[in-house]
Formats: structure tokens, C-alpha cells, sequence
């Protein structure tokens, strides 16, 4: 198949290159990205210039979708738009390739991504301003007390609270900080002004480590006025995200190749079966515990009722739910049972996974039943942040469903993991109806992701950590660590292998990207 589709990443890390290639791969595309040296690296800055070449390259060469992560053009990386000195004058020159791009090549499609930036709720300035080590909660709650006092929603005790931060802040960190939001708000204005000249077919908004009142949860409301005021043209949709975004454009690239209209009858469209055969990717959602539909997961500001639909829509397909998130009667492609987030709102960076077989054993019943259309099934796991619920995997096992699943995802924050299960869903879909997809491509991805998500996020890095010593699964590895680590790690992950059932399999190449425990990565090979 001509691939044609190209995506610019949000940064070097696999979750941001390999995985989005993964999923294009599911489909048998085969996707562009920058050779590496343009890219980032941790906290040192891509090539701006280069990868502004390069993207006006794939437009040259052909390419009819190209994906394109806003903070990475503009500022180098998704660090980089933290922490760059650039000046906003030189960061909205940068964008003016896009245009260029459409004005010489009106068959190239183009669709971008640009994050709020965050305010994360932590002393940690691994990927911030240095002065974040001192005072990164002061203004992650600072952000949130200006948002409280902008909708009148800030009470005598809060406005306390906001005189002493802004003294205990000193007023040029507190300067600096703004500047940096303003500037990148102004960015996220320009892109949106570009998404209504047409210039950009689609524009995500996401927002990662949020809250409901937080700095970046205001800027997307001011946002959101302007999408409504301004667009005439494309799609704007803003939601909890970040990491996944990769996929995202990947999907929404493939169901543009494979959303062109079949020769034949209304009955042909829909096929035998009911399965679709023309137009979007159709996505059914359903989930065992629709009441825990209802929370706002950890580190985000909406709740799985309107984040999940969101990731369906931006991934360029269309969702179908049933009554209270039962398995729909409609016709579909994929189906995603969703394992919901659960009450106590755990972290598993920092909290050990209860025993907890309740909700594990309704999902588990509901992915069974899923299982009897004979459509694909993939599982978005978001009970916890940072990590699979290893009891739902193991009921999974047991019943010898985890090796019929078309995809499952359960990292990071839920809209990391939501975003990766659609991803994967709209391409194997795809695959499907354009005779594409690769069975072993599939199943690779499907023992990738348990071995990340399960095996190392939900149960394996924090043991890592405290043996190693570690203050926080971000502190840099120490003289010797990351050696002990990489062969800890790398134990870990065959002995997973083993114990979730995939013999086929061997783990090579196992590394740590960033040299901390947070982020890993391995190959998969064939035994």
C-alpha cells in the first residue's frame, strides 16, 4: 500500500515515534517520521530548522496526510516549549511553513496537534524551568487559585491562600512562568486562526496533568471561546491528552484512506454481518461499571463520559454506545470496552495495585461477551494512572481472552491509554476492510503493550525504583543505575512473558530513554 501519510512527533521517545508506527503498521502503512538527529533529545531542543525542511520535504515527496505536533515545529519538543527562551515573534515565524505547505501542495492534508502547556504538581524540574525543584506545587496551586478567582469561585480562605503563594513565589519566577504560558497561549491562538483559514484540516488541543481548576484548564476555556468564534473551516476539538496524540493523527490519517465510498447497494456498505465497509472507522464504546463513567480520572479535568467520545472523534472515527454503555445493537467495526477509573484515583508510580477482582471480573464478563460478534476487541484499561490493573490482565488470562484481544492499552493517564486503544482499533479496523492488516503486527503490539503496561508500569518500575534507591521514578539514574537497572528491567520482562502466556516472543534491546525509571523501552523479536 502507498503509505503517504507522515507525522511530525512530539518528541524522540518511543511512545511518541515507535508506537504511532506501530499502529500505522497495523494497518500496512508505513509511516513517516524525522531521522533522529532532527529530533529532540531529553531537554535539548530539534532542529527547528531542520524539521521545518523535512516537513515541506513529505509534502514534496507525496505525502497526502501529514500529522503535525505543534510544539515540536515551533519550539523543538515537548520540553523544549517548557523550557525555550525563544521569543513569540520567532516561534509564530516557524508556523508559516504550514501555509506554504497547503499553498504549493492543495492535496496534502495537514493536522495538527498543540498542547496547553502544564503546571504539574510536583518539585520535580527534570522536564520544567530549574526553578520548579523549589517551587513546582506553589505554582501548580497558583494556576488553580487564578482560575478560581477568574469565575468568581475563589472564597476568603483561598484568597488567603493566593496572597501568601504570591509571596512566598518571588515575583520574577512568578514573571517568567506567565510569560512562558502567554507565549504559548499566543502560539495556540495562531494555530487556531490557521485551522479557520483552512490551512489546517484539524487542530487537537490537549492538556496533560491537569485538574478542574488549574492554569491550563482556564486557557482551554479562553480557547474554547475562540474555536467557536473563528472556525469556518476544519474540525478543532480540545481534550485531556498528550502522548497519544501520535496515534491519534495516525488514525485519523487511516480512516481518510479508507473512508472512500464502496460501488454498490446501501446493503454493501454495511456488509454481511453488519460489519462497515465505507466511510469512518465506526468505534463501538462499552464499559461494565457505567456509574465510574462518571469520574474525572487523575491528572485530567473531564470525565471518561466526555473524554472517551472525544478520542473517538478525534481520531477521525465515529462512536456507538448503547444504553448505559452496554454492548450497542448498531452496527460497528471495533469494539472498546473501557475498564473504568476507579474511586480511590490511585497512582501507581507511587501506590501498589490492590487486590481488587470486583471490577476486574465485570470487564473481564463484558470483553467475554464482546467477543461473541466476531469483531475486533480492544480493551482500554484506565482503572489507575501510570499503569495496567494487574487483576483485570490476570482474569483476562485465565479465561484465554488475552490473546484474542485485538489491542489493549493501560498506561499513563487515561487519555495516554484512550488514545492508544482508539489508535489501534481504527487500524486494525482498517486493515481489515483494505485486506492490509498483519496478524503478527497485531499480536506484536498486543504483547508490547501488556509487557509495558502491565509487567513494568503496574508492577515492576516501583520495585525498580526502591531497589535502586531512587527519590522519584523522574530522578536521573545515578553512576552504575541505569546498567543495574537495564538488566533488572530486562528480567522483569521476559519473566512476563512466561507468566502472561506468549512463547513466541523474546525481549531485546531493553533501554531507558530518558535515563530514569519513568519511561522504558525494548524490542520484541520472534523466537
Amino acid at each position: 500500500m502507498n503509505a503517504g501519510v507522515a507525522l511530525l512527533p512530539l518528541d524522540e521517545r518511543p511512545v511518541n515515534t515507535t508506537l504511532p508506527r506501530d499502529v500505522a503498521a497495523l494497518a500496512g502503512v508505513d509511516l513517516a517520521l524525522p531521522p533522529a538527529g532532527l529530533l529532540p533529545r531529553g531537554r535539548r531542543a530539534g532542529d527547528v530548522e531542520g524539521l521545518g525542511r523535512w516537513l515541506r520535504s513529505q509534502a514534496d515527496r507525496g505525502a497526502g496526510s501529514i500529522g503535525v505536533c505543534l510544539d515540536t515545529l515551533v519550539h523543538g519538543g515537548l520540553i523544549a516549549a517548557r523550557i525555550s527562551e525563544d521569543a513569540v515573534e520567532a516561534c509564530l515565524g516557524r508556523l508559516s511553513v504550514l501555509a506554504e505547505v497547503v499553498a504549493s501542495h492543495p492535496a496534502t492534508t495537514l493536522e495538527a496537534v498543540s498542547l496547553v502547556t502544564r503546571a504539574s504538581n510536583s518539585d520535580d524540574a527534570g522536564e520544567e524551568p530549574e526553578y520548579w525543584s523549589r517551587h513546582g506545587r506553589r505554582l501548580h496551586r497558583l494556576g488553580a487559585l487564578l482560575h478560581r478567582r477568574f469565575e468568581d469561585a475563589l472564597d476568603r480562605e483561598g484568597s488567603g491562600e493566593l496572597e501568601a503563594l504570591e509571596e512566598a513565589v518571588p515575583a520574577e519566577i512568578r514573571l517568567d512562568f506567565e510569560h512562558r504560558r502567554l507565549r504559548n497561549h499566543i502560539i495556540n491562538l495562531r494555530a487556531l486562526d490557521l485551522a479557520s483559514q483552512g490551512v489546517l484540516s484539524t487542530l487537537l488541543i490537549t492538556a496533560d496533568d491537569t485538574a478542574r481548576y488549574s492554569a491550563g484548564s482556564l486557557e482551554q476555556r479562553w480557547l474554547g471561546h475562540w474555536a467557536g468564534a473563528l472556525l469556518t473551516s476544519g474540525t478543532v476539538m480540545m481534550y485531556p491528552g498528550a502522548d497519544e496524540v501520535g496515534c491519534t493523527l495516525v488514525a485519523r490519517a487511516l480512516n481518510r484512506m479508507a473512508s472512500a465510498p464502496v460501488a454498490g447497494s446501501e446493503e454493501a456498505a454495511t456488509g454481511r454481518a453488519g460489519r462497515v465497509t465505507a466511510g469512518p472507522v465506526r468505534i463501538a464504546v462499552a464499559c461494565a461499571l457505567p456509574d465510574d463513567m462518571e469520574r474525572v480520572p487523575p491528572f485530567e479535568n473531564s470525565p471518561l463520559t466526555e473524554s472517551v467520545l472525544r478520542q473517538v472523534e478525534a481520531a477521525g472515527a465515529v462512536p456507538v454506545v448503547g444504553q448505559r454503555w452496554g454492548l450497542p445493537a448498531d452496527p460497528f467495526d471495533v469494539l472498546m470496552v473501557v475498564h473504568p477509573a476507579g474511586i480511590d484515583g490511585l497512582d501507581l508510580v507511587v501506590d501498589a495495585p490492590p487486590e481488587a477482582p470486583g471490577p476486574a471480573t465485570a470487564t473481564a464478563d463484558l470483553v467475554a461477551r464482546a467477543m461473541a460478534f466476531g469483531k475486533p476487541v480492544v480493551v482500554a484499561d484506565v482503572r489507575y494512572a501510570n499503569g495496567s490493573d494487574p487483576v483485570l490482565v490476570a482474569a483476562l488470562r485465565r479465561r484465554g481472552l488475552l490473546d484474542r484481544l485485538a489491542g489493549y492499552a493501560g498506561w499513563n493517564t487515561a487519555g495516554n491509554t484512550l488514545g492508544t486503544a482508539v489508535g489501534v482499533g481504527v487500524a486494525v479496523a482498517v486493515g481489515e476492510r483494505l485486506g492490509s492488516g498483519s496478524p503478527h503486527q497485531l499480536e506484536k503490539l498486543l504483547v508490547h503493550r501488556l509487557l509495558e503496561d502491565d509487567v513494568y508500569q503496574a508492577r515492576g518500575r516501583r520495585v525498580l525504583r526502591e531497589e535502586l534507591g531512587l527519590a522519584s521514578t523522574g530522578t536521573l539514574f545515578g553512576p552504575g543505575q541505569e546498567a543495574r537497572a537495564v538488566a533488572m528491567a530486562s528480567r522483569m520482562l521476559e519473566e512476563g512473558l512466561r507468566d502472561l502466556g506468549f512463547t513466541g516472543w523474546r525481549v531485546e534491546n531493553v533501554g531507558f530513554p530518558w535515563h530514569r525509571t519513568f519511561e522504558i523501552d525494548f524490542e520484541l523479536v520472534t523466537r
